[in-house]
């Protein structure tokens, strides 16, 4: 009896809500979120009691990583069991990208309780582009590039700028510094004092941890004028220019002209001086002409060159608001009598390497060249594999074939690509690429055969190497012993 009457002492005792734990939680809502650098947000801390908890709970916040561009502030650093309180986390236009972790902890009667999240924070980027993206002037003429930035939404950072020149030669901006979100400078170089040469442009727009560039083109060539004989001699075709105006003040003047002298002409420049009745110059501008594709004796790539005996076209649009009833239009020719190189790409093939995979397949290594003298677009390798009744049955092809890929003059590439037919006895491997050649898109097609000598063991000498070696158009198989 008396057991049983201390049984139920212990249970009254030790389950009376009076020795229950009393305590609190916090939470912190949403406990992740994403804003751009430059912006703020908030968080919600809330305090829950546990078995009636009723004491005042202090509140602190830290981030981390710490930064100067990232802040956390509490709307009340003391609240009641039950209540809230804002977080408002502020981030500068500077703030790099990262992750920051908000942690508020809270103390109340002696005890501690914490509460995490996340905040990620996210740069805005920018743009840069470099217009024109090439310039070709006689030396002496003004040489300007428009640099331009253009920012995303709540971009705020302003980009430096710098310039690399490919040879080295002086060059001014207008602006060191571009202003958020977009801004534009002009680069210029020194008309009078660059050399005559081709050079490689490199702009580079920097902001904090952002770095955006862009490539240009300059050629500057001599003046005309001058040099013995043999000469070029550019001349208007007769009866061929045409002038159309209409009534939104736009004036296109189109014509033809020929080189009838006995050298190559390069940088053919077309100057138009339009005239109202008065005889007033309305306007004066210039324009290369069509022209076409050659490598200049200095070594530049060009568009604008003409051939003795041939001839190309020019275009030039006025805008004139005041446009008279009665128009003359006065036109000059400069050009240069040059040596010109026919523009051409070749891809030829210096080495093709074919080992034998676990997997019974062939793993080609190909390096082709390009013997031309302008880029080659497009770069392609194809193999064809044939039996000996000269059946095509498997054709692998590398290359992306995209225009934007090329092969400059005198660089090689190497093609790394698998053919899984191993029992062939012939095999094709061609180079192909698209080239622009006299301002049309031409695609290239170079076929050079292989000939495979291989016995029927070819399965268990997979992991041999078969070395394929130019013999003027021809390529042997031979196996490394």
């Amino acid at each position: 009896m008396h057991r049983y009457l201390i049984a139920l002492l212990f249970l009254l005792v030790f389950s009376h809500p009076v020795f229950a734990q009393k305590d609190f939680s916090l939470s912190l809502s949403p406990q992740n979120q994403t804003l751009n650098a430059g912006r703020q947000t908030t968080f919600t801390v809330t305090a829950q009691p546990i078995n009636g908890f009723r004491k005042p709970v202090n509140l602190t916040v830290t981030t981390s990583p710490s930064s100067p561009d990232v802040t956390a502030t509490l709307s009340n650093t003391t609240i009641n069991p039950g209540s809230s309180a804002t977080i408002t986390v502020t981030t500068s236009a500077l703030a790099n990208a990262q992750n920051v972790s908000i942690l508020v902890t809270g103390v109340g009667k002696n005890k501690t309780r914490t509460a995490s999240g996340s905040l990620a924070i996210n740069v805005p980027q920018f743009n840069l582009t470099v217009t024109p993206p090439n310039i070709i002037v006689l030396q002496g003429d003004p040489i300007n590039f428009t640099i331009t930035t253009q920012g995303e939404q709540d971009f705020a950072r302003p980009v430096s700028l710098s310039v690399l020149t490919t040879p080295n030669i002086p060059t001014q901006l207008s602006k060191q510094t571009l202003s958020a979100p977009s801004d534009s400078a002009t680069l210029q170089f020194p008309a009078t004092t660059t050399p005559i040469g081709a050079y490689n442009v490199l702009v580079i727009a920097t902001a904090g941890q952002i770095q955006r560039t862009a490539s240009v083109a300059l050629s500057v060539m001599p003046r005309p004028g001058g040099g013995n004989t043999p000469q070029a001699l550019v001349q208007l075709v007769p009866g061929s220019v045409v002038s159309r105006a209409n009534n939104q003040g736009k004036l296109q003047v189109t014509g033809l002209v020929r080189n009838n002298g006995t050298a190559d002409a390069a940088f053919v420049r077309v100057t138009l001086r339009v005239f109202d009745k008065t005889n007033n110059n309305l306007e004066t501008d210039s324009t290369f002409i069509n022209g076409f594709s050659a490598i200049t004796s200095t070594g530049v790539f060009t568009q604008t060159t003409l051939a003795q005996g041939r001839s190309a076209s020019f275009n030039r649009t006025f805008d004139l608001p005041f446009l008279s009833e009665a128009l003359r239009v006065e036109i000059g020719i400069d050009f240069m009598t040059d040596s010109l190189t026919n523009a051409r790409a070749n891809l030829v093939i210096d080495r093709l390497t074919r080992s034998l995979n676990s997997l019974r397949g062939s793993d080609f290594s190909v390096v082709v060249r390009n013997s031309g003298t302008v880029a080659a677009r497009a770069p392609q390798i194809i193999v064809e594999s044939f039996n000996r009744a000269d059946q095509v049955f498997d054709v692998t092809i590398a290359g992306v074939g995209d225009l934007s890929d090329t092969v400059a003059a005198g660089q090689t590439r190497t093609f790394n690509f698998t053919n899984n037919e191993t029992d062939f006895d012939i095999t094709r491997v061609n180079t192909q690429h698209a080239v622009w050649v006299d301002g049309t898109t031409a695609t290239t097609i170079v076929s050079q055969p292989i000939e495979g000598l291989f016995g029927k063991d070819l399965e268990d000498k997979r992991n041999e190497t078969f070395e394929m070696q130019r013999l003027t158009h021809l390529l042997r198989l031979e196996l490394n012993k």
